[in-house]
């Protein structure tokens, strides 16, 4: 039988082709996105090796390692706004925040029935600040007496407070505080002397008419009056 004899060959590497990988996902769904794939020039050396070797070892023009994709627009979306401030500074309360059915580029608001009403965020929310402190009455200090000697009042201001902030009085409990009270001055009222002590109404001696001013009317005048304050002064 006659003996095989193996010899190599064509040893020199294989003329350098392309090396094209399958694109990957888009980058977006839609609105456009770009999607990549792999694409190296490459040669056979033996068997079982290859290797890359520099683009213009390729005699072929490159394919496109990228390209646009999904470039339909974007269905409207719902875009939540910053939550405000909490209804309250304590105790439990609630925030609102702006809920809208927008482009995908934010750049153009739509009506509410083109979002799908079942992924629409919440827009209001409860929030739970510090507990707050209690509500009780408020007083103010005493006035002074309102008279300087004897029995009088003196007045204080009374108010419903929640911590620094007023608040109805309603709020606070029934019993609430006097804002009047009674005072008396320690120094006693003296009796009136004899110069404060108002004059006596007497009919001027110099004059004999009194009785007929009386009589005819002329009390009324400011005259008559003082010149006969005694006839005057009597009760018909």
């Amino acid at each position: 039988m006659p003996i095989e004899d193996e010899r190599t060959c064509n040893e020199e590497p294989c003329p350098a082709t392309w090396f094209i990988g399958i694109w990957e996902e888009c980058s977006s769904t839609c609105g456009g996105g770009v999607r990549d794939r792999l694409v190296m020039c490459m040669r056979t050396i033996s068997r079982t090796d290859d290797e890359t070797v520099p683009d213009h070892y390729c005699l072929e023009d490159k394919p496109t390692s990228a390209q646009q994709c999904n470039q339909e627009d974007c269905p409207p979306e719902w875009v939540a706004g910053k939550w405000q401030r909490c209804s309250v500074t304590c105790g439990s309360g609630w925030k609102w925040r702006d809920v809208l059915c927008m482009s995908a580029d934010r750049s153009v608001n739509f009506s509410s029935t083109k979002c799908d009403s079942r992924q629409k965020p919440v827009e209001k929310s409860q929030c739970d600040m510090d507990p707050c402190p209690p509500v009780r009455w408020r007083t103010g200090p005493w006035s002074a007496c309102s008279v300087s000697c004897g029995h009088g009042q003196r007045k204080r201001r009374v108010v419903c407070r929640q911590g620094n902030q007023q608040v109805h009085p309603s709020r606070c409990p029934k019993q609430r505080p006097k804002a009047i009270s009674s005072c008396r001055s320690h120094q006693a009222c003296s009796s009136p002397t004899s110069s404060s002590r108002p004059k006596q109404c007497v009919d001027d001696p110099k004059v004999d008419y009194c009785t007929k001013v009386r009589r005819y009317g002329f009390c009324s005048r400011t005259y008559f009056k003082k010149m006969c304050c005694a006839s005057c002064d009597q009760r018909r």
